[in-house]
């Protein structure tokens, strides 16, 4: 007999549904996957055993999901992420916290727009390496939010970006990258 759930035999398993609203099957279910999960309604979750999602499209999604205070901006067709990091950096220096948070919101709007591909991603490797470079890991009221959404992406993009030579370049130069992804990455 093959192993598997329990090592039961097939006509022995014990059929759940899963679609019911709030039974125990359902939270069993739900117990082992991502917040994504719990607010899908209960008719998706009918094929929900062929539905699996990548950890980086899990926290691609997560990173899409992200919302900063701010108004909304007008998309760019050509974003300029580096204009986006030197702002919030200016305006964390002088801490204005209204325009910082500005800048993360137009960032935020912008990667998550972006496709990264080897012609743009130099892009994207200035904003990482710029932004390690004038930031630190502690700022006013705490941690730096510029790195978190920094690092948000690269953990979405690293099976992408890790075939960049200037991009394990840049982790060699900054040790707290790799730090930063790593605790992002097994979160």
């Amino acid at each position: 007999m093959r192993g598997g759930r329990g090592c039961q035999p097939k006509s022995t398993r014990k059929k759940f549904n899963r679609t019911e609203s709030n039974s125990p099957a359902r939270r069993t279910f739900l117990k082992g996957h991502s917040a994504l999960f719990i607010f899908l309604p209960p008719a998706v979750l009918q094929s929900a055993s062929t539905f699996v999602i990548s950890p980086s499209r899990r926290r691609l999604r997560q990173f899409e999901f992200l919302e900063f205070p701010g108004e909304e901006a007008v998309k760019a067709h050509n974003p300029d992420f580096l204009a986006h990091a030197k702002i919030y950096t200016f305006a964390t220096r002088y801490l204005v916290d209204s325009l910082r948070e500005q800048c993360l919101k137009s960032l935020h709007r912008d990667l998550c727009e972006f496709t990264l591909n080897a012609r743009n991603m130099s892009h994207f490797l200035d904003l990482l390496q710029y932004t390690f470079e004038h930031t630190g890991r502690q700022e006013p009221g705490g941690f730096s939010s510029l790195r978190r959404v920094v690092i948000d992406y690269t953990s979405c993009k690293a099976k992408y970006l890790v075939k960049s030579a200037r991009f394990r370049q840049i982790l060699d130069m900054f040790g707290e990258i790799g730090s930063d992804l790593v605790a992002k990455l097994v979160q």
